[in-house]
């Protein structure tokens, strides 16, 4: 998993077990994440902000499907009878 994340919002799993609370009422401003043996664990997000990426994430799943089903529309047009194998990667 290659993430960025700036240190001032680094925290180990001990120092989130010690204020877990301290930090779920600062996940209002900002997101924490845990890091354990110097790898990325988990992440303490706000719950306004983890509804809105999955909002957005649903948002966006939802254009793909779009997306495909107009792909191939538009092949079958093209070609009725042919069908084409479509690769998501191009879209």
């Amino acid at each position: 998993m290659g993430i960025e994340v700036a240190k001032e919002h680094v925290i180990s799993t001990t120092e989130a077990r010690k204020n877990l609370s301290k930090y779920l009422e600062e996940a209002k401003g900002h997101s924490w994440f845990i890091f354990k043996n110097s790898t990325p664990r988990a992440v303490i997000l706000d719950i306004d902000d983890y509804e809105a990426l999955k909002a957005r994430i649903d948002e966006l799943e939802e254009l793909l499907d779009h997306s495909i089903l107009a792909r191939e529309l538009d092949v079958r047009r093209r070609a009725p009878g042919e069908e084409e194998e479509i690769d998501l990667s191009t879209l």
